[in-house]
C-alpha cells in the first residue's frame, strides 16, 4: 500500500516537472504527462470500482427489500397515506401490529390519517367471511406475483432463476458464463426477487443478492471495458469475489461475514489475492454505510435481527452443560441439512426429467402433457404458490407472516410484543410458552416450512436459502429449548431458567450449516445479524458440529446443485508448469472454449490447464 501511494505521489510529481520544463528526453510535456496521469488513473480504478459497487448493492438491495415487503403485506391490507409503505413501517414497527388480528394497535405513525387498512375492513366483511376474504387476497396475490416472476424469468433471463451461488463459484474457479452476468439478469433477477419474496414463498432474498453482486460487478467491468479500461484493471474472478462480498454485506447488513464469505466459498475454489480481499473489505464497507445511510427501517440499525434484550443479561447467560444441548441440536441440523439435500437433488432432478418430456414432475404425464418450456414453468410455480397458502395461511399464523419477521420473533425473549403476536410468550406476555401444544405448533411449523423449502428451491424463480434455512432451525430449535426448561425446571431444586430464544438462534445456525455447509463465515454473519456476542461458542459448537454431521452423508446443497448443473469442480494447483503451447493447436483451443472454461494465465501462477502441450 505505501509503495503504491509512494508511485502515484512521484507520477503527480512528474507531470510538474514535464510541464515545466516542456520537453523531456525528447517526449513532449502534455503526452508524457497524459501517459503518467493515466497511469496512475488505472492503478485508483478498482478500488473507486469497489467504493462504487459496494454502493449500488446496497441500493439495489434497499429497493428489493422495500418491494418485497409492501408485496408481502399486500397480501393482507394496504396503508393509506404513504406510498409504497408495508404494515411495519404504515404502523410505525412491527411492535404495533397485532398479527393474530392482522391489525395495527394504533391509528398508525402520526396524526396525519395514515393508517392500515385490511382487505375485509376495507370490503366491509366480518365474521367467518372475513376470514375466507383474507385466506383468498393472500392466496390471490401470491399466485399472481409467482407467475408474475416466473413469466419475467423464463422469458427475458433464465438465468436469474435460484440463487446464483452455483454459477458464482464456477465463474471464480474459471468457467465463462457470460449470460449469467449480463444487465438483464441483474434487472429480472432483482424485480423476479421481489415479487417472490412479496408471493410469500419458501425462499429468501439474502443468496440472490450475492448472484446480483456479481452482476453489478460483471457491468460494470463491461461499462470499463466500452472506454477502453481493459477489465477495470482486474480478472473477473477477482472482481466477482468483491461483488459477492458486497452482496453479502447489503443481504445481512454483515460487512465482516461479507469477507470471510468470499474467503471461505469463494476462496476455497480459487487462491484470492491480498488486493482481492482489500477490495472486497472496501466494498463491503461502502454497501454497509450506504445501508445505513439510507435506513430504511428508520431504527437507524445494520443489525438484522436486533434483539431488544442485551446480550450481558443474566437471563441470556448459557450454563456449562447446555454445551451437549448446542452439539445435539448441531447433530439435528446436520441431519436435517442432508436430508434437505437429498430430497431437493431428487425433485430437481425429476423436474428436468420431465419438463424434457413436457409435463410437471408432481402431477400424472396423462394431466399435463404437451405444453411449451415456459408454460410449464409458469404453471409449475403457480402450483407450489398455491400450495404454499394453503399450508401456510389455515394451519399456523407464524406461517403466514414474512420469514424474516417471523424468524425475528423466534430470535427474541419474552417480555416482548413480537414473540407475544405470534403466541411463543404466555398468556401474561411475561414468560416463553413451554405448553405442549406450543411445541406442536413451532415442531410443525419446522417441518412444514422445510418441505416447501425442498420443493420450491430450484424452481423457475429466483430463490435463496439462507432465511427459511434459519426459520427451519430457529423453530425447531425454540422446540427444543422448550423442552429442555420444562425438564430442567422440573428435576432442579434451585430456580434456572433457561432461555428457548437462546436456542432458537443455535438451532437457526445449525440448520443454515447443515444446507450450505459454511463455518467460520456464517458465525461472523450469525454475530452480525443479532449483535449477541456471548454466543460465539455456542455458535461455534452447533455450526461445527452440523458440518461433520451432513458432510459424511451429503455435499452442501450449492455444490450438489454445481454438480447437476455440469460445473466440475477446477481446484488450482500450485506445482503446475504449462509448457509451449503451439498456436496451430487451434482443435485443442476450441474444445477447450468448448468446454465452458476461460484461460486467466496471471503473472503469478497459471490457474487452469489448456489442452495443449505436456504438464509436468
Amino acid at each position: 500500500m505505501w509503495s503504491d501511494s509512494k508511485g502515484v505521489a512521484v507520477s503527480v510529481i512528474f507531470c510538474f516537472v514535464l510541464a515545466y520544463d516542456g520537453n523531456y528526453f525528447g517526449c513532449p510535456a502534455f503526452t508524457c504527462c497524459w501517459i503518467e496521469v493515466s497511469d496512475v488513473f488505472r492503478s485508483l480504478l478498482p478500488w473507486f470500482i469497489a467504493l462504487l459497487l459496494g454502493v449500488l448493492t446496497a441500493i439495489t438491495g434497499s429497493a428489493i427489500a422495500l418491494f418485497s415487503d409492501f408485496l408481502g403485506d399486500t397480501r393482507f391490507g394496504f396503508c393509506y397515506g404513504i406510498f409504497l409503505a408495508d404494515r411495519n413501517r404504515c404502523c410505525g414497527g412491527s411492535e404495533n401490529v397485532d398479527f393474530l388480528e392482522e391489525m395495527p394497535l394504533g391509528e398508525g405513525i402520526g396524526d396525519d390519517g395514515v393508517r392500515w387498512i385490511p382487505w375485509a375492513h376495507l370490503l366491509g366483511v366480518g365474521g367467518s367471511g372475513s376470514e375466507f376474504l383474507s385466506w383468498f387476497m393472500y392466496t390471490f396475490a401470491s399466485l399472481m406475483f409467482t407467475g408474475l416472476a416466473a413469466y419475467l424469468v423464463y422469458e427475458y433471463a433464465p438465468t436469474a432463476r435460484g440463487s446464483g451461488i452455483p454459477e458464482v463459484k464456477a465463474a471464480v474457479s474459471g468457467y465463462d458464463l457470460p449470460l449469467s452476468f449480463t444487465g438483464s439478469c441483474l434487472l429480472i433477477k432483482s424485480l423476479g426477487l421481489s415479487l417472490a419474496v412479496g408471493a410469500g414463498l419458501s425462499l429468501g432474498k439474502e443468496g440472490p443478492l450475492i448472484h446480483i453482486g456479481v452482476c453489478i460487478a460483471s457491468t460494470l467491468q463491461r461499462i470499463c471495458g466500452a472506454f477502453g479500461w481493459r477489465r477495470a484493471g482486474m480478472p473477473f474472478h477477482e472482481l466477482a469475489c468483491v461483488g459477492a462480498a458486497a452482496g453479502v454485506a447489503t443481504a445481512f447488513g454483515a460487512p465482516l461475514g461479507g469477507v470471510l464469505f468470499a474467503v471461505e466459498e469463494l476462496g476455497s475454489v480459487r487462491s484470492l489475492s491480498q488486493r482481492t480481499l482489500l477490495l472486497s473489505f472496501l466494498a463491503a464497507f461502502s454497501a454497509s454505510f450506504t445501508l445505513k445511510s439510507l435506513n430504511l427501517t428508520g431504527a437507524n440499525k445494520l443489525t438484522l435481527f436486533a434483539l431488544s434484550l442485551p446480550t450481558n443479561t443474566a437471563r441470556k447467560e448459557w450454563i456449562s452443560w447446555e454445551m451437549f444441548a448446542f452439539f445435539l441440536t448441531g447433530v439435528l441440523g446436520g441431519f436435517g441439512g442432508a436430508l434437505f439435500v437429498t430430497v431437493n437433488i431428487w425433485c430437481t432432478s425429476r423436474r428436468r426429467e420431465a419438463l424434457k418430456k413436457g409435463h410437471l414432475w408432481f402431477l400424472p404425464e396423462s394431466l399435463v402433457s404437451g405444453r411449451q418450456r415456459g408454460t410449464l414453468n409458469v404453471l409449475e410455480c403457480i402450483l407450489l404458490a398455491l400450495v404454499t397458502s394453503l399450508l401456510s395461511f389455515p394451519l399456523l399464523r407464524l406461517l403466514r407472516a414474512m420469514n424474516t419477521e417471523g424468524v425475528h420473533a423466534l430470535f427474541e425473549t419474552c417480555p416482548n410484543a413480537r414473540p407475544h403476536h405470534f403466541g411463543l410468550c404466555d398468556e401474561e406476555g411475561n414468560m416463553s410458552n413451554t405448553s405442549f401444544s406450543a411445541n406442536v405448533a413451532l415442531l410443525t411449523a419446522s417441518l412444514i416450512r422445510l418441505i416447501q423449502t425442498t420443493y420450491t428451491f430450484g424452481a423457475a424463480i429466483p430463490s435463496g436459502l439462507f432465511i427459511p434455512s434459519l426459520y427451519v432451525g430457529a423453530t425447531l430449535g425454540r422446540a427444543i429449548g422448550n423442552i429442555i426448561n420444562t425438564v430442567a425446571s422440573s428435576v432442579s431444586e434451585f430456580p434456572l431458567h433457561i432461555e428457548p430464544a437462546v436456542f432458537a438462534m443455535v438451532g437457526a445456525i445449525s440448520m443454515l450449516s447443515g444446507f450450505c455447509r459454511m463455518t467460520v463465515s456464517l458465525v461472523v454473519i450469525m454475530f452480525e445479524l443479532t449483535g449477541e456476542l456471548n454466543y460465539i461458542v455456542p455458535f461455534m459448537c452447533a455450526v461445527l458440529t452440523a458440518k461433520l454431521v451432513g458432510d459424511l452423508m451429503t455435499p452442501s446443497i450449492y455444490d450438489a446443485h454445481a454438480k447437476l448443473n455440469g460445473y466440475m469442480p477446477v481446484e488450482e494447483q500450485g506445482d503446475v508448469r504449462l509448457s509451449a503451447c503451439n498456436g496451430g493447436d487451434r482443435g485443442d483451443t476450441e474444445a477447450y472454449r468448448g468446454a465452458g472454461l476461460r484461460s486467466e494465465v496471471s503473472h503469478r501462477k497459471p490457474v487452469l490447464v489448456l489442452a495443449c502441450g505436456s504438464i509436468a
